[in-house]
């Protein structure tokens, strides 16, 4: 194989080794504000379309359902439109959640509130009075809409709302038990803090003092320091901007409440088990140290002036 590397004659005819510049590579701008991730699935291109030709079959034959007790017209073209509204929603969820901004994640939380509460409630009822009406009204539906397309339909509204329902109790029941998990240790942190009195252990002390915790500095948490993992590792929420931080010297942030509660009961960081005040502590042994020393070379010198005082006495 070709060597990579050329090779040019020099000015006395001895070849010299002259390295290949390396290719730069290209360089993607992944700023940590953003990263869109928006997944669209071949079934929602599929979905989209059919719910398109739908209603237009329905605005089509709309005098056809005339005849019938119940307004299916209208019921179909609404519930149609809610499953287009519904989906569109969880995209822009998707859209504004992968921005790391207070307006983005504002947003996400007012859309995702209005998917939950709002309009997923409303596609729920509106699919049972559906139901009810296609019981009374079955018999006037027109031959472009089959009985059994209409049943198809309901049936498909049933499981896509109640796989969706069910995804969220999931969702709500795992966050609880890590909570649940979180509250657990914290609560038996604190009944080892308290009870430590009655095992006699009344001069030990787990955590920092006040002021030894007011002494590690705290700020506001930089654009910077925020990116998507990032997150305090007490309370496991996310680190956003204008959070009030305190870092410790491994250096490892987090939630000035949150590592306050916890350096009250360990003096060590709850990450890496760094001991908080190592430092501290270093440097006030090597100041009793020179106390030390101190406390000797004086003992020393009256020792000595004593020994010279005697001697001089003597001689006397």
């Amino acid at each position: 194989e070709r060597d990579p590397r050329r090779a040019s004659r020099g000015r006395g005819g001895e070849a010299s080794i002259v390295p290949e510049k390396p290719r730069e590579r290209a360089r993607t701008d992944k700023s940590p504000a953003m990263s869109t991730n928006i997944i669209i699935y071949p079934r929602d291109y599929v979905l989209l379309i059919a719910l398109v030709l739908m209603c237009i079959l329905v605005v089509i034959n709309w005098k056809e359902y005339n005849t019938c007790r119940d307004p299916l017209n209208v019921w179909l073209v609404v519930d149609f439109l809610s499953f287009i509204f519904f989906r569109l929603l969880q995209f822009s969820i998707q859209f504004f959640g992968s921005f790391r901004t207070p307006c983005a994640r504002a947003a996400t939380s007012t859309l995702a509130l209005l998917n939950l509460y709002v309009v997923y409630p409303f596609i729920w009822v509106w699919v049972v009075v559906g139901t009810i009406w296609y019981a009374r009204s079955s018999s006037c539906l027109p031959e472009s809409t089959s009985t059994w397309w209409f049943i198809a339909w309901l049936v498909y509204s049933y499981l896509y709302l109640s796989a969706f329902g069910a995804l969220i109790i999931s969702f709500c029941r795992m966050r609880t038990r890590r909570e649940v998990r979180s509250f657990e240790q914290l609560q038996q942190l604190l009944n080892d803090y308290m009870h430590a009195e009655s095992y006699g252990l009344q001069a030990i002390r787990a955590g920092l003092t006040d002021e030894q915790i007011n002494d590690i500095p705290s700020r506001l948490i930089l654009p910077s320091e925020i990116t998507a993992d990032k997150c305090c590792p007490v309370c496991l929420c996310e680190l956003e901007e204008g959070d009030l931080i305190r870092e410790l010297p491994c250096p490892h942030l987090f939630h000035k409440k949150c590592i306050d509660r916890w350096l009250t009961m360990r003096q060590t960081c709850p990450i890496c088990r760094t001991k908080v005040l190592q430092v501290n502590d270093e440097a006030s042994m090597l100041l009793a140290e020179a106390k030390g020393l101190r406390a000797l070379r004086s003992n020393h010198h009256v020792n000595s002036h004593s020994v010279t005082t005697r001697r001089h006495l003597s001689t006397v």
